[in-house]
């Protein structure tokens, strides 16, 4: 007479997922076909005329008639054998409420939540994985779980990385675009006015302002920049300016530096500043008069020429008469110029007196660049 009778009234199911020694689930199948039931009512037959009649456990139970069921997420250790599932589930039947299954201290993808949510914050995983949950209870993982546990464990953890890793992914990608067009655009530094500039007249002792000062060595902009300027020993020596035709030397460099020069202690005749101007060009000298006016220092300025009182006579000297023509038009390589040096030197030669008028003195002096004159 077998010990487990074939099923005569239909009791409500509850599902419970576990796993069996090899030996035990060939037995169990085996004496499931023995019967002609399934497996589920041979385990439920074998709790229910063996265990739940023994007369220590009757006893036990009387003391203790509260469910033991554990609650989802709660920890329970792991008995002899290392069965991690081995906690029955209080849920009704998938036919009508579905089924959950119980893992001890919750399953996986419920650990890594827990595990993530405080050191990520990742609000969109959290929320993703509260609202949908590990489909425990779907058939196909209940057969994985049954076959190879492992698998089961492994989509376990994996489901929650899959809500959890895209923002993170997401949030790194943004940040570093931000990063790559906030951060690391050049910030334009802040550029300070000069200091006031040192008028001239109010100057202790005289200085050229030659223009803006910034980085010593490189071609670049600073923000605090300063004047930069000669001091009173560097105007003992020469100030050389350099550049091309039509760059501005003359309005640049030279009017500004001369006014500089010229409106130091304007008003004293002891320590104003004067000069000798030697120019070609033909307009300096209109604008030096200019700027000496400009400073009350108008009547300072003398001018040397045919047409003033002040000349300068370049044959008064005692030379020959080919070295003082040769300073006046020196000899070079073609033979032109040097013929034009031999008419002057005739020309000087009858010419040359102590003290010539200044009509013979002009008219030698046009006779150096006309030689119709000469012959005249």
């Amino acid at each position: 007479m077998p010990a487990i009778k074939p099923r005569t009234t239909q009791k409500h199911f509850v599902r419970h997922i576990t796993r069996l020694y090899r030996e035990n689930n060939e037995t169990l199948f085996a004496y499931a076909a023995f019967i002609g039931e399934s497996t589920e009512y041979v385990l439920n037959q074998l709790v229910e005329t063996v265990l739940a009649k023994d007369h220590d456990f009757r006893t036990w139970r009387a003391d203790h008639p509260g469910t033991h069921v554990p609650k989802p997420g709660s920890r329970r250790p792991a008995g002899r054998g290392h069965l991690r599932l081995s906690s029955p589930s209080a849920v009704t039947s998938p036919q009508r409420h579905g089924s959950v299954k119980r893992w001890h201290g919750g399953p996986p993808c419920a650990r890594v939540s827990r595990a993530v949510e405080p050191r990520r914050g990742d609000r969109v995983g959290v929320v993703g994985l509260r609202s949908w949950p590990f489909p425990v209870d779907n058939v196909f993982l209940t057969v994985i779980d049954a076959r190879k546990p492992w698998l089961f464990d492994g989509l376990a953890y994996l489901y929650p990385a899959r809500w959890f890793t895209p923002p993170l992914i997401a949030l790194t990608v943004v940040t570093a675009l931000l990063y790559v067009v906030v951060m690391r655009r050049e910030r334009r530094p802040s550029y300070g006015p000069l200091p006031r500039y040192p008028q001239p007249a109010a100057r202790s002792e005289p200085f050229l302002v030659l223009g803006e000062q910034h980085h010593p060595t490189e071609p670049t902009r600073v923000s605090a920049p300063t004047w930069l300027t000669i001091p009173r020993r560097g105007l003992h020596t020469g100030v050389m300016i350099l550049g091309a035709v039509g760059t501005g030397e003359t309005s640049a460099c030279m009017y500004p530096y001369v006014d500089q020069l010229l409106a130091w202690r304007a008003t004293s005749n002891e320590e104003k500043i004067g000069g000798l101007l030697l120019e070609v060009k033909g307009d300096f000298c209109a604008q030096v008069r200019r700027i000496l006016e400009d400073h009350g220092r108008g009547h300072d300025y003398v001018e040397i020429g045919l047409d003033s009182p002040y000349c300068y006579n370049p044959l008064h000297y005692d030379l020959e008469p080919y070295a003082l023509a040769y300073s006046i038009a020196p000899a070079q390589q073609p033979v032109w110029p040097r013929e034009r040096a031999a008419l002057a030197a005739g020309v000087h030669q009858p010419c040359q007196v102590p003290d010539p008028p200044a009509k013979n003195r002009r008219r030698l002096h046009d006779a150096r660049g006309d030689l119709s004159l000469c012959d005249r």
